[in-house]
């Protein structure tokens, strides 16, 4: 599925459950830093439930092209700064992935000849990554 409709990619962002407690596997910087590609790990199943093993989890691709702006904000805590070696999976566990275009991070793009939308990565705590891109493509 690919689209550069802010409203679609809400539709779809919503049929994927908004990617609600999976797990971020790895962001890929391409062409030239113009596009990101965000690796998940989804956690349900075809009738929404969520899987209890972790090797009965779907690998899903989340491409971005023509982005604007990536933003990481990890806002990471004591315990993980002293002891950097036990941070494991359960960092990449995501709250929420949607759509925010009603605010000023688009605001230098609107007058570009292309639609760009702003995604918001939420965690639990105040970790984020703010995307403006163009087009969204989701690969299984």
């Amino acid at each position: 599925m690919k689209t550069s409709k802010s409203k679609k990619i809400s539709e779809i962002l919503n049929r994927y459950n908004d990617f609600s407690e999976c797990i971020i596997n790895d962001i890929l910087f391409r062409n030239f830093g113009t596009s990101i590609s965000i690796d998940l790990l989804y956690i349900y199943s075809e009738n929404g439930q969520i899987f209890r093993a972790q090797d009965d989890y779907r690998k899903i691709r989340i491409n971005f092209n023509l982005v604007q702006k990536f933003i990481l904000n990890n806002f990471l805590n004591s315990s993980i700064c002293t002891i950097p070696s036990n941070i494991n999976w359960g960092i990449n566990e995501i709250s929420l992935m949607q759509i925010k275009n009603e605010d000023s991070i688009l605001e230098p793009f609107k007058y570009l000849p292309l639609e760009f939308s702003h995604l918001e990565i939420l965690w639990e705590n105040d970790r984020r990554i703010d995307l403006v891109f163009h087009e969204f493509e989701i690969i299984e």
